[in-house]
């Protein structure tokens, strides 16, 4: 790992962020450490390394991470807390590495090391394209899911309100709702093809 290199501590608890910048500066003494809350990361993190907090909400942590590798972070990322395997596997498959709270001490400087190797390596451009691909199917996946139920509602009113509707500039209205709804329909199946599919 580039000692000299800045590691983000992303967390809204103060002590554990400074725990996490300790353990790393007693490592890496020529590295700089630097503590914010998550909400003051809007943009790609400019860092060697984020380590994200995952104590309380793991599936946060996850989300965070997915975006800073959506938005092309390709420094190394590491998430601490407790999970269980899928969200382990998430992680990975994202690039990112995952540290058990009660291993941060032993773990935590390895794991960035390893993921600042493999954003130096050849095919480290590669590698960050890939996750960024990985992570922009799932945020898709995620949006088709969040948008099929309200709009099939939606939709499903509109087509019983045309059955009901004499007035023809209210069954022109709902013409166009209908046609609006079955567009968004066609275009959110449009997603299926972006990412993976997790088996049931």
């Amino acid at each position: 790992m580039n000692t000299n290199g800045r590691v983000l501590v992303l967390s809204d608890d103060a002590a554990f962020a400074a725990s996490a910048c300790g353990i790393l500066l007693a490592q890496l003494p020529a590295a700089s450490c630097e503590a914010l809350t998550p909400d003051r990361i809007r943009a790609n993190p400019d860092s060697a390394a984020v380590v994200l907090d995952g104590r309380g909400d793991t599936p946060t942590a996850l989300e965070r991470a997915r975006l800073y590798r959506a938005m092309g972070y390709g420094g190394a990322l590491v998430i601490i807390g407790v999970a269980d395997d899928d969200q382990r596997a998430t992680a990975a498959q994202l690039g990112n590495a995952f540290v058990a709270v009660e291993a941060m001490a032993s773990e935590l400087v390895p794991r960035l090391a390893e993921g600042v190797q493999d954003a130096a390596s050849p095919f480290g451009e590669q590698l960050r394209r890939a996750r960024r691909l990985v992570a922009a199917g799932e945020l898709a996946l995620k949006l088709q899911h969040a948008l099929n139920n309200p709009l099939a509602a939606i939709l499903a009113e509109s087509q019983l309100l045309q059955l009901d509707a004499t007035d023809a500039e209210q069954r022109a209205a709902l013409d166009r709702i209908v046609a609006m709804c079955r567009r968004m329909v066609e275009l959110l199946r449009g997603l299926d093809g972006v990412g993976e599919r997790k088996p049931a």
